[in-house]
C-alpha cells in the first residue's frame, strides 16, 4: 500500500535531494563549428572575469569584489575618437650676421688653400703694372746765390749755379719753403725767397728726393725793408671820372704796398715788381692837382706832391 510505504520513508534518514539532469544541448546542425562554441561558453563561465580562470578551484579568493568596491565605473564614450599627437616642430636655428661672416671666411680660406694652379686673370681684368722703384737723384751742389741778400718780406727772386739742380730740388731760407720758379738743365735752380719775421743771416738748404740734405751755412742775408722812393706817375693826367690807368715807378716797393690818390685809399693795386705798381685813378675834381703816396706794410712810406691832375678835357 501507498501509506506503507510513505510511511516507511518518513522513518527513515533525510536524504540530500538529488540534482535534476540536465537536457543534452541541442545540435543545431552546423556540427563541429558549435561545439567549439559551447566549449568556449563552458570555460568562460568557469574562469572570472578579471583574474582568469576561476580562483575557487585552487583555493585562493578572488580580489574582484574589492576592486570592484573602488573602481567607478566608467561611462561609455559616445562616438570616442583617437587623435594621434601632432610631432613636436623642431625650431631651426637662426643664422646670425656674425655666423654668415664667419661661415664666408671659412670658405673663402678652403678655397685659398686649394691645390688648384692659379689661372690667368680674363683679358677683361686690368693686370696690375709692377711697382717702380723710388727715384733717387744725386746730391745737389751749390756754387753760387744770386742774390744772396733781400728784405724781409720776402718775394726776391734768387739763382742758384751749381750742379744736380732740378725743378724737384726743395730750397728752403732759414728752414723755410721757397717757392720753385724754374730750372736750367741740372745746372740752374730759380726760386723766391720766402718772408722772414726779422733781419739776419740764415742758412740755405737744398735737397733732391732721396739724396743727402746739402746746406750752406749763413749763405743769405735778409735785410730790414728801406723805405719805397717814388720816382714817376704816369700818365700824370686823367679823366674826372677817374678809372685812369697809370703806373707808379720808383724802388723798394713790396708787394702788399698801398697807394693813396688825394689821401683816397685805392682798393686795387697791382705789385709788378719792386720798382712798379700799376692801379686805376678814383674820380676827382676837375683842375685839381693830387698827391701821391706809396706806403709799404711796415709802416715806411713816400710821397709824391702835386703828382697827378683831374683834367675835364678828359671826361
Amino acid at each position: 500500500m501507498m501509506v506503507h510505504d510513505s510511511d516507511e520513508e518518513a522513518g527513515s534518514e533525510p536524504t540530500e535531494p538529488r540534482e535534476q539532469p540536465t537536457a543534452p544541448a541541442q545540435p543545431s546542425g552546423d556540427g563541429p563549428a558549435d561545439e567549439a562554441a559551447g566549449s568556449a561558453v563552458a570555460s568562460d563561465s568557469d574562469a572570472c572575469c578579471c583574474c582568469g580562470p576561476s580562483t575557487e578551484d585552487k583555493g585562493e579568493a578572488c580580489g574582484c569584489e574589492d576592486a570592484a568596491e573602488t573602481a567607478q565605473p566608467a561611462e561609455p564614450a559616445a562616438h570616442e575618437h583617437r587623435v594621434a599627437p601632432a610631432p613636436e616642430a623642431k625650431e631651426r636655428p637662426v643664422q646670425t650676421a656674425e655666423a654668415s661672416t664667419a661661415a664666408a671666411a671659412a670658405a673663402a680660406n678652403e678655397a685659398s688653400m686649394s691645390t688648384e694652379p692659379d689661372l690667368p686673370p680674363p683679358m677683361s681684368v686690368p693686370v696690375p703694372l709692377p711697382m717702380r722703384a723710388p727715384t733717387v737723384m744725386p746730391v745737389p751742389q751749390i756754387a753760387e746765390v744770386t742774390p744772396a741778400q733781400a728784405p724781409v718780406n720776402g718775394g726776391t727772386r734768387v739763382t742758384l749755379d751749381g750742379k744736380n739742380l732740378y725743378r724737384e730740388s726743395i730750397v728752403r731760407f732759414g728752414g723755410v719753403l721757397a717757392k720753385t720758379i724754374g730750372a736750367t738743365g741740372d745746372r740752374q735752380l730759380r726760386v723766391e725767397a720766402p718772408p722772414q719775421p726779422k733781419a739776419g743771416v740764415v742758412d740755405l738748404s737744398v735737397q733732391n728726393p732721396g739724396a743727402v740734405l746739402t746746406t750752406l751755412p749763413k749763405a743769405f742775408r735778409y735785410e730790414e725793408l728801406a723805405a719805397p722812393k717814388i720816382t714817376s706817375v704816369a700818365p700824370a693826367r686823367g679823366a674826372v671820372a677817374g678809372r685812369t690807368e697809370i703806373a707808379v715807378t720808383g724802388k723798394n716797393f713790396v708787394r702788399g704796398a698801398v697807394v693813396l690818390f688825394d689821401g683816397k685809399e685805392i682798393e686795387k693795386v697791382a705789385f709788378v715788381d719792386s720798382s712798379t705798381l700799376e692801379l686805376r685813378t678814383p674820380p676827382g675834381t676837375a683842375g685839381k692837382m693830387v698827391d701821391v703816396v706809396v706806403k709799404n706794410p711796415d709802416g715806411k712810406q713816400d710821397l709824391a706832391r702835386r703828382a697827378f691832375l683831374y683834367d675835364e678835357r678828359y671826361g
